[in-house]
């Protein structure tokens, strides 16, 4: 995974699909599509690196895992 990578959200990080009307997380508060673009690696974790990644609602930051790589950048 690399600045510039196209991701979508995990399913297992927003429960949209189970109640989207409950839904407190940041994705559903904000409308997002959950597809975004990676701007930079912030912070290498235990295993698992972090990440800042800028989606239609603004830029967010999440964890490796919490997202799949959609199309990679050139």
């Amino acid at each position: 995974m690399k600045v510039g990578d196209l991701i979508k959200v995990s399913s297992s990080t927003c429960t949209v699909e189970d109640l989207p009307a409950d839904c407190g997380c940041w994705f559903c508060c904000n409308n997002s599509s959950r597809m975004g673009v990676v701007l930079k690696k912030l912070s290498e974790g235990m295993g698992n690196s972090y990440w800042s990644i800028l989606f239609d609602a603004g830029a967010w930051r999440l964890y490796g895992d919490e997202f799949e790589v959609i199309s990679e950048s050139g």
